[in-house]
């Protein structure tokens, strides 16, 4: 069965413009850090991000060429398996963190969204997340962050 597509909002195709227009670049990709500070359990972390992704469709959300003209469709929801990265400090995690920031991501029939789980040899973790701003901006990335350690939290406490 075919996807439903819709339009790209007016921003959305600002920023699509500006995407295609610097093709190849990581110009819309946003992201950064989250370490908790205490010992993480990083199968508990990969089943709250999951959790985040299952209930939010803007994390789902995937890009189409029809006509020449991009729309926007809602993937059906699968779990990921979600790298994970092993450090032995917060300075060689801060250096990785910028060839992370620096992979594009790809606008079409694509997630839009990298996750990557962390963890310092102090046993301290969290998450890395680089997405394109097409779903994302500094406000939506606040409740990813506040929606995942909660996620994780309940899991954590079951």
């Amino acid at each position: 069965m075919e996807k439903e597509t819709f339009n790209l909002t007016v921003p959305q195709n600002s920023i699509w413009l500006t995407d295609k227009f610097y093709q190849s670049t990581t110009i819309s990709n946003i992201g950064g850090t989250l370490l908790f500070k205490e010992q993480v359990d990083l199968d508990i972390l990969e089943n709250a991000i999951n959790l985040f992704i299952k209930k939010n469709d803007a994390m789902r959300l995937s890009l189409k060429i029809i006509d020449g003209i991009p729309h926007q469709y809602v993937k059906d929801y699968t779990p990921i398996k979600i790298k994970r990265f092993f450090f032995d400090s917060s300075t060689e995690l801060k250096r990785k963190e910028k060839e992370f920031i620096n992979i594009p991501l790809s606008l079409e029939n694509s997630f839009l969204y990298e996750f990557r789980l962390v963890k310092l040899s102090n046993g301290f973790g969290g998450f890395n997340v680089t997405l394109h701003h097409i779903i994302c901006d500094a406000w939506s990335m606040s409740l990813l962050i506040n929606q995942i350690v909660t996620l994780y939290s309940n899991l954590k406490n079951r």
